[in-house]
């Protein structure tokens, strides 16, 4: 009975959305994503044609800041979908990703020209099968080969 609770409680610690966010922190801080910024649309499309899109507008102070994140599958499913609640107080674990990603962003859209990622160096987020934890994420980018 002990390790059917322990199962249980693992299953509700474990969030396929943040395991994607610090995946896509990743690859963006290493330049192996390219984020395409068009207007009040930032985006990237992975290798599965799932399609990842921050809708940015201008801050008070001035800078621009996202309010809404949303990831959608090949088909057009919507898998992921968070508004910022700027006038909220409590900050959850998800929007701080979301946030670490968006900075992430910010940062490689500021780095010099040369050192912009080209669309040649975009990688595919597919993990192997002997990593720690393949397959266990219902979003299709991130199933095993």
């Amino acid at each position: 009975m002990s390790s059917t609770l322990s199962l249980e409680n693992s299953r509700k610690l474990y969030n396929p959305a943040l395991e994607l966010l610090k995946w896509l922190v990743t690859q963006t801080v290493r330049q192996r994503l390219l984020w395409d910024s068009g207007g009040y649309i930032i985006s990237t499309e992975l290798r599965d044609a799932t399609t990842i899109q921050f809708l940015v507008q201008p801050s008070e102070s001035g800078s621009k800041d996202w309010s809404l994140f949303t990831v959608h599958s090949s088909g057009g499913q919507r898998l992921l979908n968070v508004t910022r609640d700027a006038n909220s107080v409590s900050h959850s674990s998800l929007t701080a990703a979301i946030d670490a990603l968006f900075m992430a962003i910010d940062e490689r859209s500021s780095a010099p020209a040369g050192v912009q990622p080209s669309p040649s160096m975009s990688v595919s987020p597919r993990r192997k099968p002997n990593q720690l934890g393949a397959g266990r994420l219902p979003i299709s980018c991130l199933a095993p080969d």
